[in-house]
């Protein structure tokens, strides 16, 4: 799966959020898989609508405590 998303750089819609480390996953190990590794950018849902550039790695974890709705995406966009 990692291999196909480094590959094909899909456009992910996903929820995350401040209960995700009940899970054992953390905002920075979310970030850094879909930005270092799959080589995405990161927003919230609305903000990419309007056009706004992506977050950055503060950015994600502060909006992660109060926001649900992500994207990610490739430079394609």
């Amino acid at each position: 799966a990692v291999g196909l998303i480094k590959r094909c750089k899909p456009t992910i819609v996903f929820e995350h959020a401040e209960h995700a480390k009940t899970y054992g996953t953390t905002h920075d190990e979310l970030f850094s898989f879909l930005t270092g590794v799959c080589g995405l950018k990161v927003n919230l849902l609305d903000r990419f609508l309007n056009g706004e550039s992506a977050l950055d790695r503060l950015q994600f974890q502060k909006f992660s405590n109060t926001e649900s709705y992500f994207i990610a995406y490739g430079d394609s966009w």
